[in-house]
């Protein structure tokens, strides 16, 4: 009976100790984030524009950050996307590029790209960056890029 319970604990404890792999490791964390100059001047998560008069520039900052063993290149599409947001979701009626370029991230580092927005029609916008491993679609979508993140922003007329 000692004998019996010493190897149940030892291979309770070997069960425990095995590493377990959960997913796929080997392509680390991506990130891509959106940031705005604070009131203090540096950039921030929480500063975005929601609001935005028409015809007015607003600078904003793509962040992409890596986490990968090796190095990685992605490609970035800015898209100002006209959008309605419904009780079935967000229906997208016209989107244009606003920006491309492609970005090389070592491991563990972000890299930031200072964008400028300037939207002319008064409306509902969404403001969406699309991050893809490569090329990019001939018709870039919020649903096929690998990661994606987005801003809603209101343009108003300009009065006066």
């Amino acid at each position: 009976l000692t004998v019996a319970l010493l190897l149940s604990v030892l291979f309770a404890g070997g069960a425990i100790a095995a590493p377990v792999s959960v997913g796929d490791t080997t392509d680390g964390v991506t990130e891509l984030y959106l940031l705005a100059e604070g009131e203090d001047g540096t950039l921030q998560r929480s500063a975005y524009p929601t609001e935005l008069p028409a015809g007015r520039s607003q600078p904003i900052s793509v962040a992409v950050g890596h986490g990968g063993g090796d190095p990685a290149t992605y490609t970035v599409v800015g898209q100002l996307q006209r959008a309605e947001r419904g009780a079935n979701g967000t229906v997208i009626r016209d989107r244009d590029r606003i920006a491309t370029w492609r970005v090389r991230v070592d491991p563990g580092r972000t890299r930031v790209r200072n964008e400028t927005v300037t939207v002319a029609e008064p409306g509902t916008y969404r403001l969406a960056y699309l991050l893809y491993r490569g090329e990019p679609p001939a018709n870039p979508r919020t649903d096929d890029a690998y990661r994606e993140v987005h801003l809603w922003i209101t343009v108003t007329e300009v009065s006066g």
